[in-house]
């Protein structure tokens, strides 16, 4: 296929995936609380499983499917973060195409790496808090308890007011019935933390408007996974000798991995295989091919993590869990605090993922 026709694929992929995401974030409520396939994405998320099974000193069932999207990262690259994602495809949509603004330079993109290895290691001595910096988690809780009971408090307003009519009841009473109580359900749900995961996600919006697709750059500790991942894998970007240098797929890139002082070409870590650059490209020789002859991992680069910074974080991260465990505030239960069943005969700070699925189905 054509560059575009890739293109046009992956958009709609992108599509496909997210409405499937909002579609079981929206069908997953007290009137069907449990279905095998609803948190289908958080068991392909693989630092979801990872961070799991290392918390609950288990292998966690998901493992398998988390397996297959890595496998097929050290594959094809970081298809998953291009094509898949539904955090990546929301901040791709609402932010700029381009940004004019300067980016931070490629040393930030370690931060991604560092908080990697700091959720990792927080998970393995049994603190899963940095969890919340998940690419799914930010996503799910964001509609749990922010963007989903606002939305619900518009949409109940609204018919509301228009109840004042009374030649509107009849039909209202049918869309009532038919749409927003199986939707919305009977109570009005509120979070304590509903602004506040809110304004995260408005943050990382707005973090577009300094660099296009700012926290997948920089910050997404599963981008970062995955990253290490694609330094290995078998499809990659080549650049030939046909490349007129003419730097239009330095501009077109999301990532901006693409580097006019290598020849143009990328690191597969950091690539999310978005055929952007192909798609106005007319030169031979430049395109995503297979690597089974001369194959090597890609070489490391000036931006990944090295030695000192990796044993930094894990330090940090374990020094972290040591004083969260000593705060007093971290041992009080609150007389109004509702867990899920079983929580309190396990370690459940340890084994919560903070996606807040529990309280998207929680009747009361």
């Amino acid at each position: 296929m054509s560059p575009r026709s890739w293109k046009r694929l992956r958009q709609t992929v992108q599509i496909l995936a997210l409405l499937v995401f909002l579609g079981l974030a929206v069908y997953t409520n007290a009137q069907r609380p449990q279905r095998f396939w609803t948190d289908i994405f958080a068991r392909l998320d693989p630092l979801l499983m990872i961070s799991a099974s290392l918390a609950g000193r288990v292998l966690v069932g998901g493992l398998s499917l988390a397996g297959a999207i890595m496998v097929f990262t050290v594959v094809f690259g970081r298809v998953w973060c291009g094509w898949l994602c539904p955090l990546g495809t929301v901040l791709e949509w609402l932010g700029p195409r381009r940004s004019r603004r300067k980016a931070p330079g490629d040393r930030w993109r370690v931060i991604k790496y560092l908080l990697l290895f700091a959720i990792l290691i927080a998970a393995l001595v049994g603190n899963q808090t940095l969890i919340v910096l998940d690419p799914l988690t930010i996503l799910t809780r964001t509609l749990t308890t922010a963007i989903w009971p606002a939305l619900r408090y518009a949409v109940v307003g609204a018919e509301e007011f228009l109840y004042g009519f009374p030649a509107l009841w009849s039909p209202l009473d049918a869309i009532h019935n038919a749409v927003i109580q199986p939707v919305f359900q009977g109570v009005q749900p509120v979070f304590g933390l509903s602004a506040l995961m809110g304004l995260l996600f408005v943050a990382l919006v707005a973090l577009n408007w300094w660099a296009e697709r700012f926290w997948c750059r920089y910050l997404c500790p599963l981008g970062g996974l995955l990253g290490l991942l694609a330094k290995f894998s078998l499809v990659r970007r080549e650049v030939g000798d046909g490349c007129a240098q003419c730097a239009r797929c330095t501009h077109e890139c999301p990532t901006g991995t693409i580097d006019p002082g290598d020849r143009y070409r990328s690191d597969p870590a950091e690539c999310i295989v978005c055929y952007d650059c192909l798609t106005y490209c007319t030169r031979d020789g430049i395109g995503f091919r297979w690597r089974f002859r001369g194959w090597r991992p890609a070489r490391w680069r000036e931006y990944d993590p090295t030695r000192r910074q990796v044993l930094g974080a894990m330090g940090a991260s374990a020094a972290g869990v040591a004083l969260a465990g000593v705060e007093p505030i971290t041992l009080r239960q609150g007389a109004t605090l509702i867990r899920p069943p079983g929580a309190a005969t396990a370690d459940f700070s340890a084994l919560c993922a903070r996606c807040g699925a529990c309280i998207r189905v929680c009747p009361t």
